[in-house]
């Protein structure tokens, strides 16, 4: 049986990671993204400064970007991904985040 993970519309079957790998994966995007809001990166660069496998990186920002809390440019092969920062739920994650810091 295939790990899964619950996202607010369906459930995602990820072969070949479990599901703690998988929820590491998706809260270490979301703080990068938190830390480097204006910034844009590649998904070999999320990948390797992360240090989580590119099939679970991709399986996640796609999933972000599904929701929204991403946006995904195209060049060619290579994607450029940017946080969605006018997203309302980019703004209270974020707020949360930062908040788990001060105490």
């Amino acid at each position: 049986m295939l790990p899964a993970v619950m996202t607010r519309r369906k459930r995602i079957a990820v072969k070949g990671t479990d599901i703690n790998e998988f929820e590491r994966a998706y809260d270490k995007i979301q703080a990068w993204f938190f830390a480097f809001p204006e910034e844009e990166f590649s998904l070999n660069d999320i990948a390797e400064q992360l240090k989580i496998a590119k099939t679970s990186a991709n399986t996640v920002v796609t999933q972000l970007v599904n929701d929204g809390f991403l946006s995904v440019s195209r060049l060619g092969q290579l994607w450029r991904i940017k946080a969605n920062t006018q997203l309302p739920w980019f703004i209270t994650r974020n707020i949360q985040f930062n908040l788990r810091f001060v105490y």
